[in-house]
Formats: structure tokens, C-alpha cells, sequence
């Protein structure tokens, strides 16, 4: 009987799976030739004439699109299609990296990878000209290299870390955040690394492992500083205080005005307030210009403090519940999503997203996000079932133990999480759904499945 019902589970899992990658590639080959029309779109198109960053942004992508466009220019074929071709090889490869030392046939690793890559979330990015697939890619490697460094011999691994070091050298070249998520990966890695190593003599090796991730930390922050020039796209600089400003005092700024420290109401009107509230950049693009102008950056950036402090005091239940919204949105986005779409929730730029995503396939798109949203739940319940039955068994599935993997994943969610209120975009976190996705794919699995 158990056997049984280990069958039906698990053929439930493989099933609903392949629907998702059934879906996923007719989308695929229907906006292969299309092109989303993102406003960060324009900006990295804009940034490949010039090379000029801001801390927004990172120099590599504007690089490769600059070469795609000169192969486009060739063939005389749309160039961005040759950047999907690229986005879609790295997330196969990347994932296919990082099972590949699973005791299974190759075609269930085939099919795991098409799982992951046909995510929606996932596949919206592959085909968009955006950064965010390959930084995805490139973090996905430093896992597949983190998981041999761990797996290794305790000596001779110096060349693992080395390639982490690069990948994340890289990531943060595409997308700036990713100097935090992978020194974070990294870091994590190398201390669980010595830590497991516990025998007399080791000293000179863990030395060694420490200063080369403090080397590659120091040209991960020198590329930055080499390459970004803060308020140089019109952007104003991408700071904490203004971070914390829009996370605390976003959409509020007009209902709470009489409230706020008397540098703020002295310089942001009540009709002021009200503008800033209309969009969701509102703090960046409206209120921090006037701020900035009428106060000057530094003494800006203290009434900023002041502000959030006095925000949090009188908005304290508003403030827990959309950081929590919010941050159920990126630990559950595909599900979230479909509820977002309905109205459910706060604001965030998952409409935008949607809209963009369906602008050229609208019937496709809307039955594969629905699809999903519905499969996400469900997978997650029926793989949650075969862990319980399967408890006391032998079989590890892709991610069991994998506690480094979850904290990677809590610091992405809690990061983008405090960027702001009101911006919640599940492109971010597509690293997220990509760990979801491979656990309940490993249930699906043989008995054999290790890692």
C-alpha cells in the first residue's frame, strides 16, 4: 500500500511538471522573436552606448548587449534574440551543473532542468533583456561549485573557491545586489567548509581559503566603485536611509503629513505628499530631489532617519503587515501571484510584470501563470506528503540538509523585501521558486536520488 501511494504521489509530481514545461515552451517559441518592453530595458540599452552605471545597475550586461547587438547587426536578426539563446543555455547549464552528481538517469535530469528553467517567473526573465536570469545562473554555479567544495577533500580546494570567487565576482558585475547574496553564499560556504574539516594542521589551508574570499571581496567592491557612478543616470543614490524611507513611510506620506519632523513638511508640501504618493518610486523620483535640494544630500540623509523613526512609531501595524505581504510574495510568488492579479494584497509590480509578460501571447500567458499559481501549491503539498511518508528512508532528496541554500535564500527574500514598499517584484526572487521547484522535483525522483 505505501509503495503504492509513493507511486501515485510521485507520478502526481511528474505529471503536473511536465504540464509546466509543456507550457513553458510553447511560450518559449512564441515570444522567442519578441521583445519585452521593460523600462530597465531601455536604461541597459541606453547604458551599452556610453557605459555609464549608476549604483542601480552593473557595467557586464550593458557589455554583452553591446556584443549581441553587433551579432545582430551580422545576421541581421533582432540581437536580442541571440541574448535569450544565452539566458536559456546558462539556466539549463547552471542547473544541469548542479545536479549532475545525482545518482539518477540522464533523462530525469533533463527533465528536472526543463522543470526549473520553464518556472514562469523564470522564463519571463530568460526572454527579457534583462540581467536578472544570468545573475540567477551564475548563483546557481556557486551553489554546484559550493556543494563539491563541501563533498571534497579537506586540502586542494582552493581552486573550488577560487571559481566561486569569480562567479560572484561576475553576478555582482550584472547586478549589484549580487555582491552581497554571493560574498553572503560564499562566505557561508567556506566557514561550513572549515568548520567540518576537524583534523590538527589545517590552519594554513583555512587561512588560505578566508584571504581569498577577502581578496575577491575587495575587487567585487573596487569593480563597483570603478564602474558606478551614484545619481549619474538622474537616479537619486541608492541608499539605505532612502531605502528604509520608502519601506516605513510609503503610501502614507500624505495621510500622516502633520506628523512628520518639520524639515520634512517644511519642504514636501501636503499637495506635495500626495504626488509622492501616487506612484510607488514616488520617494525616489519626487521626494528625494526636493529633499536633496532643498537641504542638501547629508543633512537630507539625516531627516530621512529621523523620518523612518518617526513612521515607525505611528504606523507600526501598516509597516509589519506589507513587510510581511510582501515578503510572503517572494517565498511564494507563483501562488501569490495569481492572487496579486485579483487585487489581493498591496501594491507591487507584479501587474506591470503580467502585462508585459502577456503584451504579445495574452491566451498562452494567462492559462501558463494560472496554471502555475494553482501547480505550485499543489506540488508543494503532494512533495510535502512523500517527505512524510518517506521520513525514516534512506533517500535524500536534491535539497534535504541543504540549510545553507535556505539562509541564501532568506537573505535575497529579506533584502528585496526592505528595498521598499509598494515594489515588490517576483523577478527578483526567481532564485526562490527555483529551490521550491528542485525540491519538489526530487520527489518525483528514483529511490536512488542522492546528492
Amino acid at each position: 500500500m505505501r509503495k503504492h501511494l509513493l507511486c501515485v504521489l510521485r507520478g502526481m509530481l511528474f505529471i503536473g511538471v511536465s504540464v509546466q514545461i509543456v507550457f513553458g515552451i510553447i511560450w518559449c517559441v512564441a515570444n522567442l522573436g519578441q521583445l519585452q518592453h521593460f523600462g530597465d530595458t531601455r536604461i541597459y540599452v541606453d547604458i551599452s552606448n556610453n557605459f555609464i552605471c549608476d549604483d542601480y545597475t552593473g557595467i557586464l550586461y550593458p557589455m554583452l548587449i553591446r556584443v549581441f547587438r553587433g551579432i545582430g547587426d551580422f545576421f541581421k536578426v533582432p540581437w536580442y534574440v541571440f541574448l535569450y539563446i544565452l539566458q536559456l543555455s546558462g539556466a539549463f547549464a547552471a542547473v544541469f551543473l548542479l545536479v549532475r552528481s545525482v545518482k539518477i538517469p540522464v533523462f530525469w535530469k533533463l527533465w528536472l532542468c526543463m522543470g526549473v528553467v520553464t518556472i514562469p517567473a523564470a522564463m519571463q526573465c530568460h526572454l527579457a533583456v534583462l540581467p536578472n536570469s544570468l545573475a540567477c545562473s551564475l548563483y546557481l554555479v556557486m551553489i554546484a561549485l559550493g556543494l563539491r567544495l563541501l563533498k571534497g577533500a579537506e586540502n586542494g580546494h582552493l581552486h573550488i573557491v577560487a571559481g566561486m570567487g569569480g562567479l560572484w565576482l561576475a553576478a555582482s558585475m550584472l547586478m549589484p545586489e549580487y555582491g552581497l547574496f554571493g560574498g553572503v553564499l560564499l562566505l557561508l560556504f567556506c566557514i561550513r567548509k572549515i568548520v567540518s574539516v576537524k583534523k590538527e594542521g589545517n590552519f594554513k589551508a583555512n587561512l588560505y581559503t578566508l584571504l581569498m574570499v577577502a581578496a575577491f571581496g575587495g575587487m567585487v567592491v573596487s569593480m563597483q566603485t570603478l564602474t558606478q557612478k551614484p545619481e549619474e543616470l538622474g537616479r537619486p543614490e541608492n541608499s539605505v536611509a532612502l531605502r528604509m524611507v520608502s519601506r516605513f513611510v510609503w503610501p502614507n506620506l500624505q495621510d500622516y503629513h502633520s506628523a512628520w519632523p518639520n524639515e520634512v513638511r517644511a519642504v514636501i508640501s501636503w499637495s506635495d505628499a500626495g504626488i509622492v504618493s501616487q506612484r510607488a518610486d514616488g520617494i525616489q523620483t519626487v521626494f528625494a530631489p526636493m529633499m536633496e535640494q532643498a537641504l542638501g544630500e547629508k543633512e537630507a540623509e539625516k531627516v530621512y532617519w529621523k523620518l523612518v523613526g518617526t513612521a515607525a512609531h505611528i504606523r507600526t501595524r501598516d509597516i509589519v503587515e506589507s513587510i510581511v505581504w510582501d515578503g510572503a510574495c517572494h517565498i511564494f510568488s507563483p501562488y501569490l501571484l495569481t492572487k496579486q492579479l485579483e487585487g489581493v494584497g498591496y501594491q507591487s509590480y507584479s501587474g506591470r510584470n503580467y502585462e508585459i509578460m502577456k503584451a504579445h501571447t495574452p491566451g498562452i500567458t494567462k492559462h501558463y501563470i494560472a496554471y502555475e499559481g494553482w501547480w505550485f501549491v499543489t506540488g508543494i503539498v503532494v512533495a510535502a506528503l512523500i517527505s512524510i511518508i518517506t521520513i525514516n528512508d534512506k533517500r535524500k532528496s536534491l535539497l534535504a540538509g541543504k540549510g545553507l541554500l535556505i539562509v541564501s535564500a532568506l537573505v535575497m527574500v529579506i533584502y528585496y523585501t526592505m528595498q521598499g514598499a509598494g515594489i515588490m517584484d517576483y523577478k527578483q526572487t526567481i532564485y526562490v521558486t527555483v529551490l521550491w521547484t528542485l525540491w519538489m522535483c526530487s520527489h518525483a525522483m528514483p529511490d536512488k536520488a542522492e546528492m
